[in-house]
């Protein structure tokens, strides 16, 4: 069996976008260091 899974846009964008996620991501932790890792919140 294949799965094909087709992209609706532009990977260039996407990973743009991802990036920019993971750069406010950062900046956000830096600012608050008090927040949670993501596993120690479960």
């Amino acid at each position: 069996m294949i799965i094909k899974v087709a992209l609706t846009f532009n990977e260039r964008d996407a990973v743009s976008l991802l990036n920019w996620l993971a750069r406010c991501n950062a900046r956000l932790l830096r600012e608050r260091p008090s927040l949670p890792l993501l596993y120690a919140t479960a």
